[in-house]
């Protein structure tokens, strides 16, 4: 892939991403896919956000892979050969504020029907933390998508704001998590939605004691922003 021709995103948005049960699928003689994942998720993890969703979703078919994940994998490639200049910049003269911004797509997995949680912490003008995860539960909207969304990323936010006391940067006052939907930031903040809340684990439902606390303030920004 050293020569190949580059592209502007991680993964083809038109290409749906599923097992191939009619296509004979490929073994790790005829392409390295494991290989090929587990270097691209190193990458992930320690440089490259922009590419987590990608790895994340293309992690799920190692045990089965087909042609078609393969070029997907190509794909990601050939994105990193486009922006293999790309670096996070940390600007150490803005304060020391955490801000996060978390989100989800709804039954983004076609065969479990379950979301994608994402969320990215942002310190000095950069990320500082990130992660791409399938959800564990099947949410029943796309409120509630967010919502379980919030609750992954309050369990980083935590964490992060009790390392970064231990570092001497405690952060004064609450903590902003970023969300683009209206319903889900409702809901963490108002107990009595029972209707829409009832059936949600109550290990999600941690996000209102925390605002109540003063650790965290979820609020919205938009989907463009």
């Amino acid at each position: 892939m050293q020569d190949c021709k580059p592209v502007t995103s991680p993964m083809d948005s038109s290409v749906k991403l599923m097992e191939q049960k009619n296509e004979e699928n490929i073994t790790e003689k005829t392409f390295p896919y494991r290989e090929a994942v587990s270097s691209l998720n190193y990458i992930a993890l320690i440089t490259r956000p922009d590419i987590s969703y990608a790895v994340n979703t293309l992690a799920r078919f190692s045990n089965n892979p087909s042609e078609v994940h393969w070029r997907a994998i190509k794909h990601v490639m050939k994105y990193l050969k486009g922006t293999i200049s790309f670096s996070l910049c940390y600007k150490g003269k803005t304060e020391d504020k955490l801000v996060g911004y978390c989100d989800s797509d709804y039954v983004g997995d076609l065969v479990t029907r379950r979301s994608t949680s994402g969320y990215v912490f942002i310190l000095h003008d950069a990320p500082i933390s990130w992660s791409s995860s399938l959800q564990r539960v099947t949410a029943l909207s796309s409120s509630e998508a967010e919502y379980i969304s919030i609750s992954e990323a309050l369990k980083e936010l935590l964490w992060l704001r009790s390392l970064l006391k231990s570092f001497g940067l405690e952060q004064a006052g609450k903590t902003e998590l970023r969300v683009d939907n209206q319903a889900a930031i409702a809901m963490s903040k108002n107990p009595e939605f029972h209707k829409r809340t009832k059936h949600i684990e109550i290990s999600f439902h941690r996000i209102r004691q925390e605002q109540e606390a003063g650790n965290v303030d979820v609020t919205y920004v938009p989907s463009n922003k």
